[in-house]
């Protein structure tokens, strides 16, 4: 929920909006502007009446009217499929400026988002665009292939490639893009750099197929000091359809295609390799038809509106989805489609676009629920992977922070698909069809294996007021209902949190709480153009849900919170703070926590606050510089780490010397007096 950092929620008796980073807002019979940071307010009165009705008019056109009411519900007890891992990326997580990793534009910058592609579950990236294997970077004659030996080791620098594929398998699985970086307009003599021909079709077709080939061996096989790597996907070119990529037919395309197909396929059987191609390349099926060119998926590129548009392209449009085209084409109807690009179109995934703003982050996330859906694993289709653009600049910023791209896509790596991977039985999600309305509100929930969590993603995307909305286009509310049935812990004790994408870069916790019974129900107000998570975690009593050595029975008992093993933040587990004293033995008796006012004899820490002898210091700085977390009065033994006590004994023995010398008048050289 966008609210500028506002906690309470949008309404006519509080409303704040920004416009133009104007502050426009209503606190109970006050009208309240913010313009060049001064704050006036306008009181009820007469001669301020024409003012105030000015302002309340803004208001009024300004914050949009409640959005009807929503209910969900979730069936905990069956099960509806997976969450599947569908949530790769362009690029792998190393980023590199220098020219040798740098695509031609130079939108690369130095970054190593190693944790960022830890911490979402990245299952795969695609090696595009600044990518290690851009045909520029490891093949040595290029744009030339006539003539070369493509089995000639000289001709491969694998220096950038083997350090880019490394840290990706190092994390996920690379899909291999082989073919030419991003360059401009460059068909037009406007390409960032023009000495570069990237968009020129190779001058040999046969030998272009062997180098792809040689670049598996290199990775698969082992040749040329190469690797054993598992990789399973290999994609021709990019864009085949647009002149910035290729400068040759949609035929000549479908023959390079059906050469390196045939190049490789035999010497790697299992490999999956596919074109990038899109429906509207009419001559290109045509030679595919006639020609039974095989194809073990296809990859198209998705820069769209609304995540209902996905559907759409590959079931729903009459006689112009995938699914049409391969049946006309003599395909499966089911044949892989692995979208190695998307993001929102019309240049919205870019800083000009609103890229910077939470919708972003509602897109990604409806849009990730919408490739759930249409997963081979959830349904009829033929959905495989999408990769979203790019993890060079769209996603994470150089420091790790999330874009609020990246925030819709750690909810669902992390959270949804990480934390509660079998997906459950769900109601209340709906989407307006292609044409006939801008609305897609998704959902979808899942449990964790050990059926302790549930998790409950939600997402409103809208685009009524433009197909790039921003956080001008936040404020409509909607009234939401969400009830989860069956709980699989059963009548046990759990918590719930609500955490809303408030912040371009983060989610906020809004709102938690406790409950029992077996179901969990909650009223919210949700705000249009973001994402909701909701988490319930069971409180097993037998269990250790934070794994800090207490059960949830215990943690319960001593008040710490079951979901967080420092329940204080102190730097000093749960278990360690009540077992200070070495006595814990499951029971609250044995539990003797300090407390400098009503318990100074205590033997154990407080393991709900930070600081036990409330001397300011907390107890994990007093345990890690030697002083007695349980006295106000001890002395530190560790100023600045490990060096105070040599220096406290080098000062004692100086001050000692100097008291010898005053005593005994040692004389020190130099002193003649």
């Amino acid at each position: 929920m966008f609210r500028n950092g506002s906690q309470q929620p949008y309404s006519l008796t509080r409303a704040v909006l920004y416009v133009n980073d104007v502050r426009i807002g209503m606190e109970g019979s006050a009208l309240v502007t913010d313009i060049n940071r001064g704050i006036v307010i306008v009181k009820n009165s007469y001669r301020k009446f024409v003012t105030g009705i000015a302002l309340l008019l803004t208001i009024l056109m300004l914050v949009q009217p409640a959005s009807a009411a929503e209910t969900i519900t979730i069936d905990a007890g069956v099960v509806d499929g997976i969450i599947p891992a569908i949530h790769g990326v362009n690029n792998g997580p190393v980023v590199k400026s220098t020219p040798a990793w740098a695509p031609p534009c130079g939108n690369n910058y130095d970054a190593d988002f190693s944790a960022e592609f830890t911490y979402a579950n990245i299952p795969q990236s695609r090696t595009h665009g600044g990518g290690p294997l851009d045909l520029n970077k490891f093949w040595v004659p290029w744009p030339n292939f006539a003539g070369e030996d493509p089995a000639d080791p000289a001709n491969y620098n694998w220096a950038v490639a083997d350090e880019g594929i490394a840290a990706q398998m190092a994390i996920s699985e690379t899909y291999i893009r082989i073919g030419p970086p991003a360059n401009g307009m460059i068909q037009n003599g406007n390409g960032c750099d023009n000495g570069l021909p990237t968009n020129e079709k190779p001058n040999d077709f046969d030998v272009f197929a062997q180098v792809c080939k040689r670049v598996m061996m290199h990775y698969l096989a082992g040749w040329d000091d190469g690797f054993f790597y598992d990789i399973n996907y290999l994609e021709i070119w990019n864009e085949f359809y647009i002149a910035e990529f290729w400068n040759g037919t949609d035929t000549e395309a479908a023959q390079l295609y059906e050469k390196c197909y045939n190049a490789v396929k035999p010497t790697f059987p299992s490999l999956n390799i596919g074109p990038s191609a899109s429906k509207g390349q009419i001559a290109f099926w045509q030679y595919v038809a006639n020609n039974s060119v095989a194809m073990d998926f296809v990859a198209p590129h998705a820069y769209i509106s609304r995540p209902r548009i996905l559907k759409s392209n590959i079931h729903e449009k009459i006689n112009a989805n995938w699914e049409f085209l391969f049946t006309a084409v003599g395909m499966p109807i089911n044949t892989p489609l692995m979208y190695s690009e998307w993001n929102r179109g019309g240049g919205c995934y870019n800083g000009a676009g609103g890229s910077q703003t939470v919708p972003g982050g509602a897109f990604v996330a409806a849009t990730l629920i919408t490739m759930a859906e249409l997963h081979s694993s959830n349904s009829a289709h033929g959905f495989t992977m999408g990769h979203l653009f790019s993890s060079r600049f769209q996603i994470w910023k150089e420091n790790g922070t999330p874009r609020p791209a990246g925030v819709g896509l750690e909810a669902y790596g992390h959270d949804l698909y990480g934390e509660t991977p079998i997906k459950i039985a769900s109601t209340g999600d709906w989407s307006d069809p292609v044409g006939t309305g801008n609305v897609d509100f998704k959902v979808m929930a899942g449990k964790s294996n050990d059926n302790n969590k549930v998790n409950v993603l939600v997402a409103y995307y809208d685009v009524t007021n433009g197909t790039c909305p921003d956080n001008t286009d936040t404020a409509t509310i909607i009234p939401l209902t969400v009830n989860v049935n069956n709980l699989p812990w059963g009548n046990a004790a759990f918590t719930w949190e609500r955490w809303v994408h408030t912040l371009p870069g983060s989610m906020s916790l809004e709102d938690s709480g406790s409950g029992s019974g077996g179901s969990f129900s909650t009223m919210q107000n949700m705000n249009g153009n973001v994402f909701e998570l909701y988490k319930l975690t069971g409180l097993i009593p037998g269990n250790d849900n934070d794994t800090d050595g207490l059960l949830n029975s215990e943690e319960l008992l001593l008040g710490t919170n079951p979901n967080k093993s420092d329940s204080d933040g102190d730097g000093v587990s749960d278990f360690d703070e009540v077992n200070y004293d070495g006595n814990w033995a499951g029971n609250f008796s044995d539990y003797d926590p300090f407390n400098a006012t009503t318990n100074p004899s205590g033997t154990d820490l407080n393991a709900l606050s930070d600081d036990t002898d409330e001397d300011g210091k907390t107890d994990g700085f007093e345990l890690a510089a030697g002083s007695n977390p349980l006295d106000a009065l001890s002395p530190s033994l560790s100023i600045g780490g490990r060096w105070f006590v040599p220096l406290l004994i080098m000062s004692s023995a100086f001050t000692g010397f100097w008291l010898l010398r005053r005593r005994t008048r040692i004389p020190l050289v130099g002193d003649t007096n």
